[in-house]
């Protein structure tokens, strides 16, 4: 739960201060499109990361009670085949 809470707070962070920025009457307008591409760009991965998230976690429910998600974590710590 501690790494889906950082990971949900992390992207956060640039599209407030984007929203933010955004308030500012004096950026040039070449700026404001600049950061509303951004912006639009931002909310697109996050709503991909939180589609990821939901089929997550209904595919965890779907599983019997015997078998258990396989961190990707521990795939890349896994030396490579010879001839990979």
């Amino acid at each position: 739960m501690a790494a889906a809470s950082h990971e949900l707070r992390t992207p956060l962070t640039s599209p407030r201060t984007n929203a933010a920025m955004l308030r500012n009457s004096e950026l040039p307008q070449v700026s404001k499109e600049r950061i509303t591409g951004a912006l639009e760009h931002e909310l697109i991965a996050m709503q991909s990361f939180i589609e990821d998230l939901i089929d997550l976690a209904r595919n965890k429910e779907s599983l019997p009670s015997s078998k258990k998600l396989i961190s990707a974590n521990l795939f890349l710590t896994l030396p490579l085949a010879e001839g990979s």
